[in-house]
């Protein structure tokens, strides 16, 4: 959370338009979810590589964490409270499953 004061207390540094002022929007109080996501897609086109979105960056995570330390932990984590939600987020870890089954036979 103290990340996301730092960023309200400045004023954020796009501007759509030209240096005369055509077509210039106001500058936001602070970023928000869809202006990093606009700005990450804008950047990606920029640079002509495929285009990814911030939610896939939870996704990684949690399924990274899931196959290190478990589901209980990702879910912690993430701050769910139930753990169907962070199993849509972490996915399975398909090694592990048969592993498990060659272990029991």
């Amino acid at each position: 959370m103290l990340g996301a004061r730092r960023r309200c207390g400045r004023l954020t540094a796009t501007r759509r338009g030209d240096a005369k002022g055509s077509d210039v929007q106001s500058l936001r109080e602070c970023y928000d979810t869809n202006s990093y996501r606009r700005a990450i897609a804008r950047g990606c086109e920029a640079a002509e590589i495929p285009s990814w979105s911030p939610n896939q960056l939870r996704h990684s995570a949690a399924t990274r964490i899931r196959k290190e330390m478990g589901i209980e932990v990702a879910q912690a984590v993430l701050g769910h409270r139930q753990l169907e939600t962070t199993q849509v987020y972490a996915e399975v870890n398909q090694d592990r499953a048969v592993e498990a089954m060659e272990r029991l036979g």
